[in-house]
């Protein structure tokens, strides 16, 4: 299994993946959740730009998949079948009808507006045990836990693709039975309660500090572990294809697949160790002497010529991206 990296330089994934729709909606005019949206909406366009490029930085990446984060009171959003496809979260402080969307979107949170939240406390704050049909109730005070509650949901979602577990978590269904997975490590390294009746939690909210900021280590740690850990759930794991199932798949998805030669396909895939790979296939000639001379190299050629094939090790990946002008990147997934 696998999928084309897009050629947009600011994306690692296909361009229907770079929309979080959240649909916020409170019953209460002076609300923490409305002054939110207030300010939301004076910011525009630099919203959360800042903290996708923290998080750039702190993984040591030269590029994240590209989200944007659209946020919406209207229950409308709900009711548009095309945007219905990119809405991921409903975050409410209202007598919201979930029984219309928890069908639909991977993260149902209720939140509830307090003067102040008792211990424990992740960030200044609480999970609760879920009510009715909502994944998790949060409690907090400020417009800041509002924004980081957000926030966290983003995190999470970009760490989802970067790791590529998008690749098996592909419809509504899996992405909730991941989100329970989480919840299941969390509960498994003690960072919440085992009693805590919960289907959702954010790694980004359990890795803030008491003042609010993310303890970046931390959530890229709990991320690292957390692969690891849901390598080891076999029940839920993907059974392997095998490299000529896995070569005709290939074939039938990549953009140039009528151009795949099907034996010399599977010769490399049988060579090949891992179960992440990237498939590269050259396009244009680079024109500068230094990219020239990395590309040749890093392919092993004399010689360009357009559909030279290799299958290189998963951890290139950001190589091959920063190159995209040259060649075609294809993740491949055992």
């Amino acid at each position: 299994m696998g999928f084309q990296v897009s050629n947009d330089k600011l994306s690692g994934l296909p361009n229907h993946h770079r929309y979080i729709g959240i649909v916020i909606e409170s019953d209460k005019d002076d609300s923490v959740l409305n002054q939110f949206l207030l300010g939301y909406h004076r910011l525009g366009k630099r919203n959360f730009v800042e903290e996708q490029t923290a998080l750039k930085k702190a993984l040591g990446v030269p590029v994240l998949p590209q989200v944007e984060i659209k946020i919406e009171s209207d229950i409308g959003l709900i009711n548009d079948s095309k945007k219905n496809k990119k809405l991921r979260a409903v975050f409410v402080n209202s007598s919201f009808p979930i029984s219309l969307v928890k069908d639909k979107v991977s993260h149902l949170l209720e939140g509830i507006e307090t003067d102040s939240v008792s211990e424990p406390t992740y960030g200044r704050i609480k999970i609760c045990p879920q009510i009715e049909d909502f994944d998790v109730l949060v409690e907090f005070t400020s417009e800041q836990d509002v924004r980081n509650i957000i926030v966290d949901i983003a995190y999470d979602i970009l760490m989802f693709y970067n790791a590529h577990f998008n690749i098996k978590y592909n419809d509504i269904n899996k992405k909730r039975l991941f989100s329970s997975l989480k919840v299941d490590y969390a509960k498994k390294i003690k960072l919440i309660p085992e009693k805590l009746d919960i289907k959702y939690i954010s790694f980004s909210t359990l890795a803030r500090d008491k003042d609010g900021e993310v303890d970046f280590p931390k959530f890229i740690g709990l991320w690292s572990d957390f692969e690891k850990f849901v390598d080891s759930y076999s029940e839920y794991d993907r059974p392997s294809l095998t490299n000529e199932d896995l070569a005709c798949d290939i074939i039938k998805t990549h953009p140039q697949g009528g151009q795949i030669s099907y034996k010399a396909l599977l010769k490399m895939l049988n060579a090949a160790k891992g179960e992440k790979l990237v498939l590269i296939r050259t396009l244009h000639a680079p024109r500068t002497k230094k990219e020239k001379s990395k590309l040749f190299g890093a392919l092993g050629i004399k010689k360009w010529r357009c559909g030279i094939m290799r299958i290189r090790p998963f951890e290139e990946q950001y190589f091959w991206i920063r190159h995209q002008r040259y060649v075609s990147v294809f993740i491949v997934e055992r």
